[in-house]
């Protein structure tokens, strides 16, 4: 789904023009850089003080709001605190909430959600605030996966969450947009995690863009925290004047090394 910002300014967001159109994109900067600010005006979640926001056949402007309900239903967003946003007694009531609108077979759909982020029905009759941390955040991630929407938003959606079930959710993600075509969009400050999953990323500093490419153009730049696999490269380039180029898997990583050393 095509995602497309013109001069859209929100409080922190000064001016911001964008296109987004499947894949993965992610969004990074400082702490205060504007990043959730921005990920709302996406979703649709904020109309903006100037300029226009169009969500596939949708369209904000500060005046003017056109199929805001195709918005919402094509649009899943995972907030940053989930605390903030459980209000069921029951795992099981948090899914049926977000699945208030679908037709087919309800309890289906909510256990196969549930599956999808690597829970099972026994925590159907749990109440959300007993969950740790990272079964909360996964607990979000079904809760937009269950209605199935062509978006999907995530800010920092990995914080809570241990190596396992972070790499299984990179995993989930990857596949949504490889085999479901989905359209994702992260907000992280987290450069190793954006190395791993993104097809382009946005720089934001006090509320504008300030760089976007390719995640090893941007990440390989003094802009952003460099992720360990990018330092090794660049200190590899420096130190000892081989170029072996950049990698998001150290598997690869170590084969190119390999290669160079022979």
């Amino acid at each position: 789904m095509e995602i497309k910002l013109e001069n859209v300014s929100y409080k922190i967001i000064k001016n911001i023009s964008l296109n987004i159109n499947g894949k993965i994109t992610c969004f990074t900067g400082k702490s205060g850089c504007g990043i959730s600010t921005l990920l709302k005006l996406i979703a649709g979640l904020n109309k903006p003080g100037a300029g226009t926001i169009k969500i596939g056949d949708g369209f904000i402007s500060n005046s003017e709001v056109k199929n805001i309900s195709y918005i919402r239903r094509n649009t899943g967003y995972v907030f940053q605190r989930s605390d903030d946003y459980f209000f069921r007694k029951t795992v099981r009531d948090e899914l049926k909430f977000s699945l208030k609108d679908y037709k087919g077979d309800i309890s289906k759909r909510i256990s196969d959600s549930l599956k999808t982020v690597g829970l099972d029905d026994s925590y159907l009759d749990r109440n959300p605030f007993s969950l740790s941390s990272g079964e909360k955040e996964l607990l979000l991630i079904a809760s937009v996966l269950a209605y199935n929407p062509e978006v999907i938003i995530l800010d920092e959606p990995f914080r809570d969450l241990d190596f396992k079930n972070r790499d299984k959710i990179i995993k989930l993600l990857k596949m949504m947009k490889n085999r479901y075509k989905k359209t994702i969009i992260i907000g992280t400050l987290d450069s190793d995690l954006i190395l791993k999953l993104a097809d382009k990323v946005y720089v934001l500093d006090d509320g504008k863009i300030v760089m976007s490419g390719n995640k090893y153009k941007v990440l390989s730049s003094d802009l952003v925290n460099k992720p360990k696999l990018i330092k090794f490269s660049l200190m590899v380039k420096n130190e000892k004047n081989i170029n072996i180029g950049f990698r998001d898997d150290i598997s690869d990583l170590m084969k190119d090394v390999y290669r160079n050393v022979k």
